[in-house]
């Protein structure tokens, strides 16, 4: 059985005028497979290497040119990943900042199709290959849809200066000499 892997890149220009470009990539790997290649700077590896699975979580390795965030950097490049759960990794040797986002999304079953989302919400899985773009630009043609938003009720708060600064009665004295 293979495990399914949802990965986000995230590539951000560092110069004007700051473009961020976000794609979505669904992987499946067995254990010591490698999966989704950085070439840039010179680098051509694979970023990612299941190194083993267990149920609802894998231990994964990662790239020496990246570094996973909110972590001191082990000598030893990997991290356990629980399903639904995502780390994020960055790249920022190139002429772009790249963020990688992994999830382990399950296990494939027979069929070939990722096991369904126990997580109301979530967006159906996309079969391998298939990539989402996303950019920070809306497209020429078509104008943004505007969405109604209901509105909420204004809420009125009365503060009386007692209430900020306590009553006379209450308030600590101070100490003799100041």
């Amino acid at each position: 059985m293979k495990a399914v892997f949802e990965v986000k890149t995230i590539e951000s220009e560092w110069k004007p005028p700051f473009r961020k470009k976000a794609e979505t990539e669904e992987f499946m790997a067995l254990e010591n497979d490698g999966f989704d290649t950085i070439r840039a700077n010179g680098h051509d590896e694979k970023i990612f290497t299941l190194v083993q699975l267990k149920g609802d979580k894998v231990q994964m390795k990662y790239s020496r040119v990246f570094t996973l965030k909110g972590y001191e950097q082990p000598q030893d490049r990997s991290f356990w990943l629980f399903r639904g759960e995502e780390k994020t990794l960055t790249y920022l040797w190139g002429e772009k900042g790249i963020t990688k986002k992994i999830t382990f999304k399950g296990m494939d079953l027979e069929r070939g199709k990722p096991e369904p989302e126990k997580e109301a919400g979530k967006e159906p899985a996309r079969e391998e290959g298939q990539v989402q773009e996303e950019t920070d630009e809306a497209p020429a043609e078509e104008a943004p849809a505007e969405e109604e938003k209901p509105m909420q009720e204004p809420i009125t708060v009365i503060v009386r200066e007692n209430d900020l600064h306590g009553s006379e009665e209450h308030r600590e004295k101070p100490a003799p000499g100041f």
